[in-house]
C-alpha cells in the first residue's frame, strides 16, 4: 500500500505527450471562419436519394409479398344450391 500513491501521482499523458497534451486543443481549434450562408437550401451530402427510394420501395415490396405468403388459405365458400 505504501506505492499506490506514488502509482496514482503518474500521468501517463506527460510521458506521452511530454506536457503539452493540453496544448493540442489549442493549436488545432484555431480562429473559424464563418462558412457562407445560403438560405433555403440543403448541403449536399452526396447520398443519392433515388437510390434510398428504391431501396424503400423494394423494402415495402419484400414485406407485402412475406404477408401474403404467410395468410392462410381462405376456406372454400359451398354453395348449398
Amino acid at each position: 500500500m505504501a506505492g499506490a500513491p506514488a502509482a496514482l501521482a503518474q500521468d501517463s499523458s506527460v510521458d506521452t505527450y511530454g506536457g503539452t497534451g493540453g496544448n493540442v486543443v489549442a493549436k488545432v481549434d484555431g480562429p473559424t471562419a464563418d462558412p457562407p450562408s445560403t438560405a433555403g437550401t440543403l448541403p449536399f451530402t452526396g447520398f443519392d436519394l433515388a437510390l434510398a427510394g428504391l431501396g424503400g420501395l423494394l423494402l415495402l415490396g419484400v414485406g407485402f409479398a412475406l404477408s401474403r405468403a404467410v395468410r392462410p388459405a381462405a376456406p372454400a365458400h359451398r354453395g348449398d344450391g
